[in-house]
Parts: structure tokens; sequence; C-alpha cells
């Protein structure tokens, strides 16, 4: 497969790192501490890997479309600047729930090999594609994918009283439950621009210590779905969108198919 969209300066392990978008690798924002006290700086890592092991790396401001964190009504756009490490440190906007967002730039994949893009679509149960695709009468080597990553992170910040809202992402998860004042077992809510995302794959990954379990769930009719309760624990919430590419993006990349992915990062405290 090859990857393209970042500039040709950049060092060959950055562009790798934030373009691998297949095979189930995901990205997620990894804050240092999902619990801080006002008068610290909130600071967060990016990752892509599997299974909710990945690599860390530097913000490129020619990866991110949009950088901000919210609390409540309250957004503002995180200052990150070349090279940072945490990608992400910004002073908190007080107290209460914060919300980090990023929507990457656009990248580009191509599949040389007959094999990967089926089992990229099987794994993911996009397999409505797999028709669409030989209905289209598209070729089954040298496919284009354009893809952009949504992610998401909530942090308790002080009391971290507040809710979780849509922030603007074109795919976002929305959890319903606030994880770090609600004892209850988190429930989050699918969204594609104004519609929930009804009867979606998508992959939760827990982690207790060095223990990460994996679960495949769909969310239902109204975009929702229950994820496991368990104290003391970091979650992931994966998800992927197909669609065919709108006239903009084919004329920018000759993309034959376009892959949304949202993700979800939050914590649950101990006992």
């Amino acid at each position: 497969m090859t990857y393209n969209r970042a500039p040709l300066h950049v060092p060959a392990l950055l562009v790798v790192l934030f373009s691998l978008p297949v095979s189930a690798h995901e990205f997620w924002l990894a804050p240092l501490d999902y619990g801080i006290r006002v008068d610290q700086p909130l600071q967060s890592d990016m990752r892509i890997g599997q299974h909710f092991k990945g690599d860390t790396f530097p913000y490129r401001p020619s990866q991110v479309d949009t950088l901000r964190v919210q609390r409540a009504d309250t957004v503002t756009d995180v200052p990150a600047k070349l090279g940072d490490l945490p990608a992400i440190r910004v002073a908190p906007l007080g107290d209460g729930l914060h919300m980090l967002t990023l929507s990457s730039t656009l990248f580009t994949v191509t599949y040389h090999e007959a094999d990967k893009f089926p089992a990229f679509l099987r794994k993911e149960g996009l397999d409505w594609a797999l028709q669409a695709h030989q209905e289209r009468g598209l070729p089954t080597t040298g496919i284009v994918e354009a893809y952009r990553r949504h992610a998401k992170s909530l942090v308790k910040v002080g009391s971290g009283q507040g809710d979780d809202r849509r922030t603007g992402l074109a795919f976002e998860w929305v959890l319903l439950t606030n994880p770090y004042t609600n004892s209850a077992a988190p429930v989050a809510q699918l969204w594609w621009r104004d519609a929930v995302a009804a009867n979606v794959q998508c992959r939760v990954f827990v982690r207790v210590g060095g223990r990460i379990t994996e679960q495949v769930l769909h969310t239902d009719a109204t975009g929702k779905v229950t994820l496991p309760r368990t104290p003391g624990a970091t979650y992931l919430l994966n998800a992927v969108r197909i669609m065919v590419p709108d006239r903009p993006t084919v004329a920018e990349t000759q993309a034959v198919w376009e892959t949304r992915w949202a993700s979800l990062t939050f914590a649950t405290p101990d006992g």
C-alpha cells in the first residue's frame, strides 16, 4: 500500500505514523492524565496503533485541520506549534468536563494488492461496500482511498462536572453519561454530521493496568451503544464510515472511496 499527503521534507517516520489508516489502525488522543486540577496544564499525546497500543508523534500543522478544547459552550483553538511533544498542551478553561477534539487533513492510501481492501472492509463491518465496489465497475488493485480522522477525548478538570456534547466534528462520538461523575455503564452516541449513525460496527478497547480487552459492538437505531463499566480503566471507542467521495475530493485525490474515522477516549475512576 502507498500513503500520500505529507510534504516531502517531513521525516519518513512521521509520515508513516500519521498516515496508517487501514488494517484497523486507530488514531486517538491520549491525555497524560485524565484528571487534573484547574491550575494544571491539560496535556495530551496523539497516537496511532492497534489494540490501544501505539506510537506517539509531535504536532504537525500540515496534518491537522482543527484542534480545539471545549468546556460547556466555551471553545478555543489549542495553540500548538510544529514539533510540540506532547502535541497538545493548553490551560484549562475552568472547572468541569473538558473536550479535546481534532480533525485531520485529507490523506490517501493506495491498495496495490487485491486482498487488502476487502479484508479491511470485512474487519470493519463494511461488507456492503464490496458489492458496491463491483457494481461500480472498480478495479481490484490500485484502489485509492481518501480519509480523515476525527478524534475526541474527555478530561476531568477539577470537579469534572458537566456533559459531553456535539462539538462540530463531522463524525463524532458523544458520551451521554459523564464517566467522572456517574457510576452507570457508559452510553455513547455516534453522529454523522446532523444525523445519528445507526447500526454501525464499532470497537471498544478497555485498558486496566497492562491488560487490554477488545469488544466489537454495534450502535442501535438511535446511534447508541452501551459500554462495559470497568472501574479504574481507560477507554478507546472507534468507528469507521465509508462513502463515495464528492467531486472536490475526487479531483484532489483521484480516490474512489472515502473513509472517516471517529475515536473517543476517556477514563473511569477507581472504585
